[in-house]
């Protein structure tokens, strides 16, 4: 079942958690090992288009939330039908309008140390996403995010 990122997605159930981490492992791994580059991110949905990021296969940062607890980050999908996992700080919350989040707040136990949760999401088409990140205000806050299924060459 997919959910929109304009719903309210309730966090993942323990057996939904246990279950995903055992299929997805090694990508749940790959998304703890995607190296982090700091950056400086848009702290207004106005200011996300000036920082796009290309996402291919592996992105990571590390960033500051603005005073309102608020990070933006614009992701150009250059493939239709996107699958994606995203893990960030298990305190935080994301959104992406245009695509749905079919796995919400998911810890993901490849990594503990890390205290990641893993959302999945799903782009429809090719074009530019905005990654909504809330928080707490001047948080630091990292995003990892990986293919979903890793396709055979």
């Amino acid at each position: 079942m997919s959910t929109s990122s304009n719903a309210v997605a309730k966090p993942a159930s323990a057996g939904e958690i246990q279950g995903r981490n055992q299929f997805y492992a090694a990508r749940y791994q790959a998304a703890c090992d995607v190296p982090l580059q700091t950056v400086q991110v848009a702290g207004s949905l106005a200011d996300a288009p000036q920082l796009e990021a290309i996402f291919t296969d592996t992105l990571g940062y590390q960033f500051t939330l603005n005073a309102n607890g608020d990070a933006y980050l614009q992701l150009a999908i250059k493939e239709w039908n996107e699958k994606m996992l995203l893990m960030t700080n298990s305190d935080v919350t994301i959104a992406m309008n245009g695509a749905d989040i079919t796995g919400t707040k998911i810890t993901n136990q490849q990594c503990p140390d890390l205290k990641g949760e893993i959302y999945h999401i799903n782009t429809h088409e090719w074009g530019s996403y905005v990654l909504h990140i809330h928080g707490q205000p001047n948080q630091s806050v990292s995003v990892r995010i990986v293919k979903e299924v890793v396709a055979v060459k």
